[in-house]
């Protein structure tokens, strides 16, 4: 009885909060550009009411590699209606693998972009760039540590908002 009494409380408190809040998910595909260039896609998800947004990683090729990036928007501001610009600062942290070596990565992120809400703003699409300086820690046939400056994620893709 708990249980249910549990899980009725817990999915009305869901559906009542939800209208507090939009979130948006969607995915987005890439290149990073620099020392080691790849291609990647990943999911990404935001909170309206928060200035930040997530995306979570992966790429596949020679290696596998995993990543995680935070991004804080400054300013969400309108070009040209309805293209809107947008700004900021972030986090980033990746891990690769392959044959005989891991790479660990973190580093910073300064990014701009374009965005456009479609259908009632239920469907977002952007463009955006980034500069994303960090460090590499090399684990196994090539070890060290290897600062990286010159690495320039590009990434597309759209958010539907719930």
């Amino acid at each position: 009885m708990r249980k249910k009494l549990f899980a009725t409380v817990l999915l009305a408190v869901v559906l009542g909060s939800s209208s507090l809040f939009a979130f948006g998910i969607g995915l987005q595909g890439g290149f990073i550009a620099g020392n080691a260039g790849y291609g990647n896609g990943a999911v990404t998800f935001k909170l309206d009411d928060m200035p930040w947004i997530f995306a979570a990683n992966a790429s596949f090729g020679d290696h596998l590699g995993f990543g995680i990036t935070a991004d804080n928007w400054l300013a969400n501001k309108e070009l040209v209606a309805p293209l809107k610009y947008y700004y900021g600062w972030g986090l980033a942290g990746s891990v690769f693998l392959s044959d005989g070596w891991q790479t660990l990565f973190a580093g910073g992120r300064a990014l701009a972009g374009v965005n456009l809400f479609v259908l009632d703003d239920v469907l977002e699409f952007y463009l955006q760039v980034a500069w994303q300086p960090g460090i590499s820690v090399y684990i196994g046939d090539k070890s060290g540590l290897d600062p990286v400056l010159f690495s320039f994620p590009g990434a597309f893709g759209f958010r539907f908002w719930l």
